[in-house]
């Protein structure tokens, strides 16, 4: 996802609690709109808890592939890598959690 202010690449970390469908640049500090879009055939649909499990067990490395954060029926322009589980990076806002209970996951 690009920054509609500072136009750099993937540089949506930090999330506004109060807008949880928006992100925030850790470059600039804009806030911006989080995109969504239909989840493609090719992308293998899975619920976050499932996700969450098998990124612990090993079963999904950063090596495999990467992911977008996802809802019942759409993807956003989030991204999301095992690691980010792993390193337990990943979003901690309760209600980021509520709407992202998917993720869209990609294989190499």
């Amino acid at each position: 996802m690009l920054c509609k202010k500072c136009d750099c690449f993937m540089c949506f970390k930090l999330f506004d609690s109060e807008k949880p469908l928006h992100a925030k640049c850790s470059e600039c500090g804009h806030i911006q709109e989080i995109e969504f879009e239909e989840i493609p055939d090719y992308a293998d649909h899975m619920e976050m808890k499932h996700f969450v499990e098998m990124c612990n067990l090993g079963g999904f490395i950063d090596y495999d592939g990467e992911g977008n954060l996802a809802t019942k029926d759409k993807v956003a322009k989030l991204y999301i890598k095992p690691s980010m589980i792993k390193n337990n990076l990943i979003y901690k806002d309760p209600k980021v959690l509520e709407i992202y209970t998917h993720v869209a996951w990609y294989n190499r």
